[in-house]
């Protein structure tokens, strides 16, 4: 989105935060060609706080399992085997 936009993303940093992020910051920024990256003192904190200052919004999913017949009825025969 930044080179589509005539910006070169190395004339910005990168902010690392969440969980795993500064894990990963440093080669995210290489192959971006970040030179700089920026990683809060807490950084799980950090993106706990975005999260409680955000607007809330709910999402609502449903799983839909389906596969063929030929599968079930492995599946079928296989713990019945192993019940025995």
């Amino acid at each position: 989105m930044t080179t589509e936009r005539g910006f070169d993303a190395g004339d910005f940093a990168l902010v690392a935060y969440g969980g795993a992020g500064p894990l990963h910051a440093v080669e995210v920024a290489r192959e971006i060609g970040i030179r700089k990256v920026i990683i809060p003192g807490a950084p799980g904190v950090f993106s706990a706080f975005g999260m409680l200052f955000s607007d809330l919004r709910y999402d609502y999913v449903r799983t839909f399992r389906r596969g063929s017949r030929r599968r079930r009825s492995r599946r079928s025969k296989r713990s019945t085997r192993a019940g025995e």
